[in-house]
């Protein structure tokens, strides 16, 4: 492609293309290094929801601002260096990240699956700070970073919704559509009321692909509550990470996590290891792994690890481990044991046995008195863990409760500014019909004026023609036959004229007869009003009978000849509800038996829609 966008960036080929609009990789002409980006171009859905495309405009300028604040803040999103509106199509200039989809990724592991996982809980927290949500969370839309790796988070949903914003009756602005991907989308985005946690959703489901290599809908659902059934695809996950995805992808709302720093410190919480004791007379092993491979065979399933120590090392400093150190003489293979009913003094020993050996009884209390410490170590281990959760508990309920409570204050302030907004929408819709209502008094008093002006010249004009219409010299000088001629010529003009109009074709006499007909048909009078159709039975009175009053103004010529005239004016319908709507629409007007008719009447355009 050799198009230029803006006179400055040169289209190399199509990315893609949807509903929204396209994307296309280019190249930024107007730097040394023609530098690599990416440009949307994107479109109005909804062009004819009565929404001016200054308004269109205003919302995708504030949208483009935050994806810049974004890309500025933090570097897992792109960076925004340009956008611009050309032919009435909107345009965003970002930066290119050169790397891999997880949609081409293929299947990735628990730990590169933790990894990738951990990034993005920390991208989302940011943006969710921002009070930003995503809405489009997919493998398509997360790129691993070639030279580095890492995790990149693009096409936000902010701005496509924008693209669909329709204007209500009540004057609000509303976005027509819901952006998501089928599948990844939760239930509470599909019917508009998107929240964080439908960002965490998406986010797990993006996670089970990339485990399984199968989109949601290749699943199982479970028949009770609709939860997918994907564990059974990645065998040998770690049991903590299939935790948290699975509460993630709940289908309510309700059992997710609320944000994405409460499903971060639970995905941590795995990482936690235990130190384990091993238990005395086992030989070390000279090297223990910390990590056994999770693809493995091992049948170590939990952190529990065994750490080992040098005790030739640790001569000379005390330990809490001591070692299970042999006595330097074994016990004799008889020992010598004190009968049921001896005496009670002492029982003389074989000499050979005085110094060298020890009872059972002996040996078996100091190895209790030495291991001793192992519940001790148990305990204080379990104490330091249920201390901790009980912190994260804490913790977590107080951010609970703070939340909560933002939101209700948030809800109270947005309700009362609604509140405020609608009153004062209904003030000035009042204040627009009391004005309207005066105008259209004052254009009707003129009408009546027109009306009467116009009246009093067909008088003096029929005057002047009866006068030389009773000359001597054309007509019989007969009182009984000029008498039924006036008659006769009184009744044809009733029936065959346009009331209140001359018979002479000309601007004036077009615009009164047809101000005349208007006038008319919003007094219900249609008898008189069929008098102007050259075919009376054009007139519909069931069409005008929905209109309180029917106006026309700014009549101009548009074409005229000797036997026509056609005018073009506006419309005004007023309902009987108090709404109005305005039209553009032409007149053809023809002299036929001496009479003005109206033989044609079209529809242009409408001006303002109704309101």
């Amino acid at each position: 492609m050799d198009s230029l966008i803006a006179g400055r960036y040169q289209i190399i080929n199509t990315l893609g293309k949807g509903g929204f609009g396209e994307t296309f990789l280019a190249r930024d002409t107007h730097l040394p290094s023609q530098r690599l980006i990416v440009i949307k171009r994107l479109r109005q859905v909804n062009s004819n929801h009565n929404v001016s495309a200054d308004v269109i405009s205003d919302l995708f300028q504030k949208e483009a601002q935050v994806l810049e604040e974004l890309g500025q803040n933090c570097p897992q999103i792109p960076t925004l260096y340009a956008y611009f509106v050309e032919n009435n199509q909107f345009y965003l200039v970002q930066e290119y990240i050169e790397g891999t989809s997880l949609a081409d990724l293929g299947i990735i592991n628990s730990s590169q699956c933790r990894n990738i996982l951990t990034s993005l809980l920390q991208t989302l927290q940011f943006i969710h700070s921002q009070k930003i949500i995503h809405r489009d969370i997919k493998p398509e839309n997360i790129i691993i970073r070639h030279r580095d790796g890492v995790p990149i988070l693009i096409d936000f949903g902010a701005v496509k919704e924008t693209m669909g914003t329709v204007a209500l009756s009540s004057g609000s602005m509303v976005s027509s559509v819901v952006v998501g991907t089928k599948g990844f989308m939760p239930p509470e985005q599909s019917t508009g009321r998107t929240v964080y946690s439908s960002d965490l959703y998406a986010l797990a489901l993006t996670m089970i692909y990339s485990l399984t290599g199968k989109y949601p809908i290749e699943f199982p659902s479970n028949s009770l509550n609709g939860q997918l059934e994907w564990t059974n695809y990645v065998p040998d996950i770690d049991p903590q990470l299939q935790e948290v995805l699975s509460r993630a992808s709940k289908i309510d709302l309700s059992q997710r996590y609320a944000t994405a720093k409460e499903m971060l410190q639970d995905l941590c919480l795995s990482e936690i290891q235990t130190v384990a004791v091993i238990p005395q007379g086992r030989e070390i092993p000279d090297k223990l792994p910390l990590h056994s491979p999770r693809n493995s065979n091992s049948e170590i399933n939990s952190p529990t690890v065994a750490i080992p120590v040098d005790y030739n090392s640790m001569s000379g400093t005390s330990s809490p481990v001591q070692p299970n150190i042999k006595p330097k003489t074994k016990p004799v293979n008889n020992p010598v044991y004190s009968q049921e009913n001896s005496p009670s003094h002492p029982v003389t020993k074989p000499k050979n046995f005085s110094q060298s050996s020890y009872s059972s009884d002996t040996y078996t209390q100091e190895n209790y008195q030495k291991n001793n410490w192992i519940p001790l170590v148990i305990s204080a281990i379990i104490a330091g863990v249920l201390v901790s959760a009980g912190f994260l508990i804490t913790e977590y309920i107080q951010q609970t409760q703070a939340q909560l409570a933002q939101i209700e204050q948030e809800k109270a302030e947005t309700e009362a500014r609604l509140a405020q907004e609608q009153k004062m929408r209904e003030e000035e819709a009042q204040r627009r019909a009391e004005a309207e209502k005066q105008r259209q008094q004052a254009e009707l008093e003129r009408i009546r004026a027109e009306q009467l002006r116009r009246q009093a010249e067909v008088e003096s004009q029929n005057n002047a023609i009866t006068t030389d219409i009773s000359n001597p010299e054309n007509t019989v000088n007969t009182g009984d036959s000029a008498e039924n001629q006036t008659d006769a010529t009184s009744v044809d003009n009733a029936e065959n004229t346009m009331p209140n109009t001359t018979n002479t074709l000309n601007a004036d006499s077009a615009v009164s007869a047809l101000q005349e007909f208007y006038n008319l048909v919003s007094q219900k009078n249609y008898d008189r009003a069929r008098q102007f159709f050259a075919n009376p039975n054009n007139l519909d009175p069931s069409f005008f009978n929905q209109f309180a009053q029917v106006t026309v103004e700014e009549l101009k010529v548009v074409n005229q000849n000797e036997n026509l005239i056609t005018l073009e004016g506006k419309n005004t319908y007023l309902y009987k509800d108090g709404t109005k709507q305005k039209e553009k629409r032409n007149f053809t007007i023809e002299m036929i038996d001496g009479n003005l008719k109206l033989t044609n009447s079209a529809f242009l355009e409408v001006l303002d829609k109704r309101k």
